[in-house]
């Protein structure tokens, strides 16, 4: 899902995660911020989807929860394409 940061973006409540990488504002070597999570599960139901974005070009994407330490942007970084977290 190509996105940048948007209006409905910020109309959602976001919550932080339990562990340090999945914290609101925890930011990974790659520059990809953690937006925080609203609950939304992954396909595979095993993880929480967080709202991620990309501080090189603001592209807004969901990734579970244990890869947020390492995620790459999926449209300047050549990273795995983002879980829907709406």
């Amino acid at each position: 899902m190509a996105s940048s940061i948007h209006e409905d973006d910020m109309k959602l409540k976001f919550k932080d995660g339990v562990g340090c990488t999945t914290r609101i504002g925890y930011r990974n070597r790659n520059d990809q911020m953690c937006l925080g999570t609203n609950g939304t599960k992954s396909p595979c139901r095993r993880y929480t989807v967080y709202a991620i974005v990309c501080l090189h070009c603001q592209h807004v994407y969901g990734g579970n929860g244990p890869d947020v330490w390492e995620r790459r942007c999926p449209c300047c970084q050549g990273g795995k394409p983002g879980s829907e977290f709406r």
